[in-house]
């Protein structure tokens, strides 16, 4: 199998030229390129994140340790006017499974309780909220939103 090698600029031509069919591919760590683009978010703007965001093939994807573009939003949200809170918005716009599990069984909610430790974790959670996550879910280790609070 081969892999692709992403760099900043690169991912700029695929966009500016509009090369769909390149969003799906995935590099040796696996990740796609709406996952790189997350974790180098300060180099690109909000139509550039839309654009790979509307026309990424796969909004679930997963890398090899099993994070979603979603979990590399919430590792890295801070508050309400950053670009990863923009980012999970539009995430959400174009129909990412916000009920999504991971190989825990947490859902959005419960992987923000674990794991942002934001002094504006409320505004996270309420936005989730808004998009009617699952707040009865329980985890395999029998956890739900409220064990976590």
């Amino acid at each position: 199998m081969s892999y692709y090698v992403f760099t900043i600029e690169e991912i700029k031509k695929i966009i500016n030229k509009q090369h769909i069919d390149s969003l799906s591919k995935t590099d040796s760590t696996g990740i796609n390129i709406l996952i790189y683009m997350i974790k180098n978010i300060i180099f690109f703007n909000k139509s550039e994140i839309e654009f790979v965001i509307q026309h990424t093939p796969n909004l679930n994807f997963e890398t090899k340790d099993f994070k979603t573009a979603m979990h590399f939003c919430i590792d890295n949200y801070n508050n309400k006017d950053d670009k990863y809170f923009n980012t999970i918005k539009l995430l959400h716009k174009y129909n990412i499974n916000i009920n999504y599990l991971d190989k825990y069984g947490d859902n959005y909610l419960l992987y923000t309780l674990k794991y942002n430790k934001s002094d504006n974790i409320f505004d996270l959670i309420d936005l989730l909220l808004y998009f009617k996550i699952n707040i009865k879910i329980l985890n395999k280790n029998d956890e739900s939103a409220l064990h976590l609070l």
